[in-house]
């Protein structure tokens, strides 16, 4: 028992956890956001799990999706780092949260497409050793994706992400039967080839290696802690 009075009396103390007033809190359209940055978090994962740097290129998927609890709504930004095998360790970049969704797309993107595009310019250094990442792409279930990507909503007729088929609603379905419609691609995509498909610009267009068709996966894969 005698070991155990080192232990500190407040699990937040053990876990590090930032003091209260600390954490930089960003006042947005609709709610807060709390950024921890994704530069912090592949670090933390190269500390918790030494094996990781012998790695100099990181492979990262970017999760969003939208969490509802207690009458509010938490959008977290989580970074996954993908192994070799089907496994993905999981790290917080940041979290809004707020009464509805964020009300604006490029506030919410804006310091997550700064720390992609810096990591990708520049790389980052840990115990004198320089790392950068690969982006492997995001996923975003289909509200989150028509959120992030400015794009119609599944219901719309040219809700489509992956053809341009017009669809047609039937039995409160919205349905794509044909099959031979032109398939989207990123240029076409970026030039708006179809006007129906869009409601805006998003701002992941600013980051040059993303594919907003190829890099979007429909197949939700799980982030599995361990």
């Amino acid at each position: 028992l005698n070991e155990l009075k080192n232990l500190p009396l407040d699990s937040r103390t053990l876990l590090n956890c930032p003091k209260s007033g600390s954490a930089p809190i960003i006042r947005m359209e609709n709610g807060q956001y709390f950024h921890l940055g994704l530069r912090e978090g592949l670090i933390h994962l190269l500390q918790q799990y030494p094996y990781l740097q012998q790695l100099n290129v990181l492979p990262v998927w970017i999760a969003i999706d939208r969490i509802p609890i207690l009458g509010h709504e938490f959008w977290p930004i989580m970074g996954g780092l993908k192994l070799d095998t089907e496994q993905i360790l999981p790290f917080v970049i940041g979290v809004y949260c707020g009464n509805k969704k964020p009300g604006n797309v490029t506030e919410y993107l804006k310091q997550l497409i700064e720390d992609i595009n810096h990591i990708l310019d520049n790389g980052f250094e840990l115990d004198n050793q320089i790392y950068n990442i690969k982006l492997m792409g995001f996923i975003a279930d289909a509200p989150a994706r028509s959120f992030l990507k400015c794009i119609k909503g599944h219901m719309a007729y040219f809700a489509c992400e992956k053809c341009t088929e017009e669809g047609y609603y039937t039995e409160n379905r919205m349905c794509f039967p044909d099959g031979n419609a032109n398939l989207r691609d990123d240029i076409s995509f970026c030039e708006k080839l179809q006007p129906e498909h869009h409601t805006g610009d998003t701002p992941l267009l600013l980051i040059p290696s993303l594919g907003l068709v190829s890099n979007f996966s429909i197949r939700l894969p799980t982030f599995m802690l361990f």
